[in-house]
C-alpha cells in the first residue's frame, strides 16, 4: 500500500496568496528526528522530551477568525490554514482573541504510572497480551505541543498528514510497526455513543449466554463505579496490582491500555460497554486492535475540529501514534514545529557553547587525568609511610614488614600508571595513523 504521494497545487485565482498562507501556517522552528528507529522497540524506548501537561497551546477564535474568513472569502482550505497558524499570526486579524484549551486524552505517563514496580510475576502474566510491547515504553515520549500541530494538519477524509504538499497516509500496518500492536482477524465494534444499532437477528446471535452474563455482572462489580456505567480507573489499577485472579490482571492491563493509549475517549471515561471487549481473555489477540486504534484516532480528530465553544475541547484516540508516525515517516526538514521542548533547547544551547571533543582533546584530557591520579596516589603513599614510621617507631620488626608492603604498593601503582599512559599513547598513535592512511 502506498503510504504517501505528492499532491499538486491548486490552480486558479489567488494561488500565490494561498501558497503564502500555507507557508505561514507551517510556522518556524526545528525538530529532532528520533534516532535508531529499529522497528517499534527503539521507537517506544526513545526519549524525545518530558511529558507535557495535558493542556495544550490555546487557539484563536471569535472575531479574529471571522476577520480571517472575510479577508480570504471564496478561498478553499481556510480552516486548515487557520489551525496551522501561530498565535501571533492569528492576532493580526483581530484585537480580541478568545482562547480554547485543548486537552489530549492520550497520556503515556498515566499509562506507565501503575506499571511502575509491578511485581515480576504479574508482569509475566502480561507477556501474552496483544499490548505487551507497550510495556517497553519509557517516560518522556509524548509531546502534546507537537501532537496539537499535527492534528491540525491531519485530513480525516483521506486519513493522512498533509505536509509540504505531500500526503502521508496512516494505516493499521503503520500502527503495528510503530506501536507493536498487531491486528487480529476479528472486527471490533466501537462501543459508546454513535454505535450502529444491530438488527434483531444480529443482536440475538451475539447476545451473551447465562455464563457470560454472570461473568459480565462480576466484572461490572470489579471494574465500574456503582450505578454510573463507567470504568473506574482506580479499580482497574487495584485489580492490576492486587487481584489474585490472573484473568482480571490481564483485563485490567487491557483496560488501562485502551483508556490511555489505544482509544483514549474524547471527553468521558471508558464506558461500561468496554468490558465486552476484554471479558474473553483468550480472545484478546484475535481482535483488530491496530485498525480500531486508527478508527478511534480519526474519530477523535474529527470531534476536535467540529467542536463548538471557546473554552475547552478534547483530542481523543491514540494521539501518541500521530507524533511517532510523523517523527519516523516524515523527513525532519519538512517538520516545522512552532515550539521545541525547553529541554531540547537547553541541549542545543549547550552544544553550541561546548564544541565537540576531538581525538586530540580526548587524549590530552585522559593524559591529564592519569597525571592527576598519579599525583594523588604518590601523596597518599607518602602520608602512609609517615604514619607507618610513627606507629612502629619502637617495633622494628613490624616496621620492616609494613615498609615492604608499602614498597609493593608504590611499585605496583607506578607500574599501573605507566601501563595506562603507554596504552593511551599507543591508541592515540593508532588513531593518528588511521587518519593519515
Amino acid at each position: 500500500m502506498q503510504r504517501h504521494y505528492q499532491t499538486r497545487s491548486r490552480t486558479g485565482t489567488g494561488t500565490s496568496e494561498m501558497e503564502d498562507l500555507n507557508r505561514t501556517a507551517t510556522g518556524t522552528g526545528t525538530s529532532r528526528e528520533m534516532e535508531h528507529l529499529n522497528k517499534y522497540n527503539d521507537l517506544l524506548r526513545c526519549r524525545t522530551t518530558t511529558d507535557e501537561p495535558e493542556v495544550m497551546e490555546p487557539e484563536c477564535t471569535g472575531n479574529a477568525w471571522n476577520a480571517f474568513q472575510e479577508q480570504h472569502k471564496g478561498k478553499k482550505g481556510l480552516s486548515t490554514i487557520w489551525n496551522g497558524m501561530s498565535m501571533a499570526e492569528k492576532q493580526k486579524y483581530g484585537k480580541k482573541v478568545d482562547t480554547i484549551k485543548v486537552v489530549v486524552r492520550c497520556a503515556t505517563n498515566s499509562f506507565l504510572d501503575p506499571l511502575e514496580n509491578l511485581e515480576p510475576g504479574r508482569r509475566k502474566l502480561l507477556e501474552d497480551s496483544p499490548f505487551r510491547k507497550l510495556l517497553e515504553m519509557k517516560r518522556g515520549v509524548q509531546n502534546n505541543k507537537r501532537i496539537k500541530q499535527l492534528a491540525s494538519m491531519f485530513n480525516t477524509e483521506e486519513r493522512c498528514l498533509e505536509i509540504e504538499g505531500v500526503k502521508y497516509v496512516v494505516t493499521p500496518e503503520d500502527f503495528s510497526r510503530i506501536m507493536g500492536v498487531e491486528d487480529g482477524d476479528e472486527e471490533i465494534e466501537m462501543p459508546g455513543r454513535g454505535a450502529k444499532k444491530k438488527s434483531s437477528t444480529e443482536a440475538q446471535k451475539k447476545s451473551p449466554n447465562e455464563a457470560e452474563r454472570k461473568l459480565l455482572a462480576q466484572l461490572t462489580r470489579d471494574f465500574t463505579k456503582h450505578g454510573k456505567g463507567q470504568i473506574d480507573m482506580e479499580k482497574v489499577v487495584e485489580q492490576l496490582r492486587g487481584s489474585t485472579n490472573e484473568d482480571n490482571v490481564k483485563r485490567a492491563f487491557a483496560l488501562l491500555t485502551l483508556r490511555y493509549i489505544i482509544c483514549a475517549p474524547s471527553n468521558c471515561p471508558l464506558t461500561h460497554s468496554f468490558l465486552n471487549l476484554v471479558h474473553d481473555v483468550s480472545g484478546l489477540k484475535k481482535k483488530k486492535w491496530a485498525t480500531y486504534a486508527i478508527e478511534s484516532l480519526v474519530k477523535g480528530i474529527k470531534t476536535l475540529k467540529k467542536g463548538k465553544g471557546n473554552e475547552e475541547r478534547y483530542l481523543g484516540g491514540c494521539a501518541i501514534f500521530l507524533q511517532l508516525f510523523a517523527e519516523k515517516m516524515i523527513p525532519k526538514e519538512n517538520l516545522h514545529f512552532e515550539c521545541d521542548d525547553k529541554r531540547q533547547k537547553r541541549k542545543r544551547d549547550k552544544a553550541c557553547r561546548d564544541p565537540p571533543m576531538t581525538a586530540e582533546s580526548l587524549y590530552l584530557k585522559a593524559k591529564e587525568t592519569v597525571q592527576q591520579v598519579g599525583g594523588k596516589y604518590r601523596v597518599k603513599m607518602q602520608k602512609l609511610r609517615k604514619e607507618n614510621d610513627s606507629e612502629y617507631k619502637n617495633d622494628p620488626l613490624s616496621k620492616n614488614v609494613s615498609d615492604s608492603v608499602i614498597s609493593l604498593l608504590e611499585s605496583g601503582g607506578e607500574d599501573t600508571l605507566a601501563t595506562c599512559q603507554r596504552t593511551l599513547d599507543e591508541r592515540f598513535e593508532g588513531v593518528a595513523r588511521d587518519r593519515r592512511c
